[in-house]
């Protein structure tokens, strides 16, 4: 029982993990590079549209990894509803509103 629920729980945070993880790296990456823009414009203006173009490559990536992202995110979630479906469907005697929570209950002597 407490197994289950620890595992329930540890799902939600990987999710929220992961998520937070890949969109901070990203705006660190691209805060790092602007900077890095920004004392090569002051140095030579030429020389500084190489970095805003690599910048602007790196931006269009992230949108394309934030579509993955949300993929990825959705996948899982949708795999962590049908176990959380699967479990419901274990208790055929219930009827809709007497479902339970997916906490099972065991009597412990």
């Amino acid at each position: 029982m407490i197994i289950e629920i620890i595992s329930h729980v540890a799902k939600v945070f990987s999710l929220a993990i992961r998520l937070f993880a890949n969109i901070m790296s990203s705006h660190i990456l691209l805060h790092i590079l602007a900077g890095f823009t920004l004392k090569i414009l002051d140095f030579n203006l030429i020389l500084g549209l190489i970095p805003c173009i690599i910048i602007l490559i790196i931006v269009f990536l992230e949108i394309g990894i934030a579509f993955l992202q949300a993929y990825v995110f959705t996948v899982l979630l949708a795999i962590y509803f049908e176990e959380t479906f699967k479990l419901l469907e274990l208790q055929p005697n219930l009827k809709k509103s007497e479902h339970r929570p997916l906490v099972m209950e065991y009597d412990f002597i």
